[in-house]
Formats: C-alpha cells, sequence, structure tokens
C-alpha cells in the first residue's frame, strides 16, 4: 500500500503550475524593401529598409558599405590586413550625426529610408550593415552583424556614351552566393569593344587549371595540377582549387572543349562615368554539358577603373531568374563578379576564343 503522505505530495506536485517559460524575442532582421533579387532600378531613390521586429531608433547602428571582402569572406574592416579599409557609403551611430546622407525612422521603427548625399556606384555589390548593439521595441539586442547585400541595375541603352574600356583579353571570378553556395566560376573573355559607342561583342570561355605549367618542378600525378600563382612556392592542388584573386589567371587556359569546357557569346555596353566605366552584358542563356547545369538569361554587372597602366579591375554581380541542374530548377542565381583585363602577352599560350 502506498504511504498516504506521498500520495499528497503526487496530488500537490501535479496540481501545482508549470514554471513560466520565457518568451524569446529575436534581435532586430533587415530586409531591403525592392525586388526580390536586391537589385534596384534607381540610383537617385532613398534605400528603404524593413525591421522585424522593430528597432528602437535611438539605439540603431547602421552601414551601406561596398561589399568588398578578403578570401575568407571577411569584410574589410574584420580581415587581419591593416591596409584593407572598408568603404562606407554611410552611416548612422546612435548619439552621432549621421555621415554619406540622412536617414528617417519610421513612427513604429518598422522601416527606415536613407537618403545618399552621393550616387552610389553602379555594378558592383553594396551591402546594408546592421551592427550589433541595436534594439528591437522587444527588448532584443544585436550581437552579431547582420548583412544584407544589395546593387544597382545597369543597362544597355538605345545609344552609347564611349567607353575607354579596352577590347582585348579578361579573366573573371564569379563566387557564387544561390543557388550553391561557395562555387566559384572562373572565365576567360575576349572582348571587342566600340570606343566611340561602349557596345561590344565578346565570348566567355570557361577557364581550367592547366594541367602541367612551366617552372613546376613536382610531379602531381594525374589526379592534381601545380599552383604556381597565390601562393609562396608552387604546391599541387585539386583541378577545382579556387583561386582567390584575378591575378592568378596565369594558372588557367581557356577551355572550349565539350563536355566540360563550354563557351557561350554575349554582347552589351559599356558606359564611362565620373572616372569609372559601368559595364554589363545583355541576358544570355549559358549550358553546360558536364556537368549539366542551365543558366537562363545570365546578366554580368560591373564596374571597371584603369588602377594600373594598360590594367582595368572591375566589381559587380551576376544574377539569373533560373538555374536547371539537370532538369530541375532550382531557383534564382546570383553572386559576387572580380575581374581583371589582360595585356595581350598574358594571354595564356593556347589563346582565348573569341565572338563570331
Amino acid at each position: 500500500m502506498r504511504h498516504p503522505t506521498l500520495l499528497a505530495l503526487i496530488g500537490l506536485a501535479a496540481l501545482a503550475p508549470a514554471p513560466a517559460c520565457d518568451t524569446y524575442h529575436p534581435a532586430p532582421v533587415p530586409t531591403l524593401v525592392g525586388p526580390s533579387d536586391n537589385i534596384l532600378p534607381d540610383t537617385s531613390a532613398p534605400i528603404e529598409i524593413a525591421f522585424k521586429p522593430a528597432v528602437v531608433a535611438s539605439t540603431l547602428n547602421l552601414k551601406i558599405v561596398r561589399y568588398d571582402t578578403d578570401a575568407e569572406g571577411n569584410l574589410y574592416d574584420e580581415d587581419a590586413d591593416p591596409a584593407t579599409q572598408l568603404e562606407v557609403l554611410f552611416s548612422t551611430q546612435p548619439g552621432a550625426p549621421d555621415v554619406g546622407g540622412t536617414h528617417t525612422v519610421s513612427p513604429d521603427g518598422a522601416s527606415v529610408s536613407i537618403k545618399l548625399d552621393k550616387e552610389p556606384p553602379v555594378g558592383p555589390r553594396l551591402a546594408i550593415v546592421l551592427e550589433p548593439g541595436t534594439e528591437s521595441v522587444d527588448g532584443s539586442r544585436v550581437e552579431q552583424r547582420k548583412l544584407v547585400k544589395f546593387g544597382y541595375k545597369f543597362e544597355c541603352g538605345a545609344s552609347g556614351q564611349g567607353s575607354s574600356l579596352p577590347s582585348g583579353g579578361y579573366f573573371f571570378l564569379i563566387d557564387l552566393e544561390a543557388p550553391i553556395p561557395g562555387l566559384q566560376i572562373q572565365l576567360y573573355g575576349l572582348l571587342k569593344v566600340d570606343s566611340k559607342t561602349g557596345h561590344f561583342v565578346g565570348q566567355f570561355t570557361n577557364a581550367d587549371r592547366t594541367p602541367g605549367l612551366p617552372g613546376c618542378a613536382m610531379d602531381c600525378g594525374a589526379k592534381n595540377v601545380c599552383r604556381t600563382k597565390g601562393v609562396a612556392s608552387p604546391t599541387c592542388v585539386m583541378p577545382s582549387e579556387r583561386p582567390t584573386s584575378t591575378d592568378e589567371f596565369g594558372d588557367f587556359y581557356a577551355n572550349d572543349k565539350l563536355p566540360v569546357g563550354f563557351s557561350f557569346t554575349v554582347s552589351g555596353c559599356a558606359d564611362d562615368r565620373g572616372g569609372v566605366t559601368n559595364f554589363a552584358i545583355e541576358p544570355t542563356d549559358v549550358k553546360v554539358t558536364s556537368p549539366a547545369v542551365t543558366v537562363q538569361k545570365i546578366k554580368l554587372s560591373a564596374q571597371f577603373k584603369e588602377v594600373e597602366p594598360g590594367v582595368f579591375r572591375g566589381q559587380g554581380s551576376m544574377a539569373s531568374p533560373q538555374v536547371l541542374l539537370g532538369t530541375i530548377e532550382s531557383g534564382e542565381g546570383r553572386g559576387t563578379l572580380n575581374a581583371r583585363s589582360l595585356t595581350e602577352a598574358e594571354w595564356p599560350a593556347s589563346g582565348i576564343p573569341g565572338p563570331p
């Protein structure tokens, strides 16, 4: 027989209220108001940002920056190199005046509107950076940076204004964010630019690591290749090893041979404005045989600048409304782009395919 005192304690425990659970209040999350691909059409319009949950206006700590990162994906004020600096287009901090523009927070704290003092760059990726310390109306607090990447659309007009972008070879690195984050595409490009109108035709070709490179004293076997650029001394790597800079073009050749190689023709425009060149290709489909991938209506846009005599460097973005892996629709494609022009002496020995 059970002890009556034990039974009473069990009964009281059953009647006692369960301990209350604390209500979880998430930290504010910013989203860009506009197109789903975060590519805005108008550089003169205010930048509209929504917050969920709403923010306390007096705690808002936010920047708009050029999205420049090191090889590990760190923003330039997060990396270990003191020589790199973050390019800030706008910032607002508690108790300090706005820099680079002005912002207005809605009465309910659910959105903010930012008007920049200077027209933002077209082509390169930008980022909204919500800094730690920003609080929500629920009392939660941002503990780690939150980023929203975006950019501005540059499209070819009916008549170009002319461009200093040179005809010739280029090396492109495209780092995907979707549908396969972390994947990198390397391309050689050969452009024929009309300097009077800025319109161009070009051919983009898959770039692969060269199996046998001059100056590589080691035998990397049948499965690996020798990497000579971007490292202190030559080393054996897998053919899929990603370069960290467009300056590593010397380890690559243009591969247009099926099934792994591919090449596609483009048309587009380059427009000189304010010491830089805006660059865009008209949407075109890209088909890869092995592995079977189709990128529909791919668009590449960038902003180039001559940073060394005869060498133009560009930063920008890649966008596609639909990427098919085989026959399976995998959603939109997007990523960041870095490019470098090549002098003819820097072309790979096998050459670069040109447009028909």
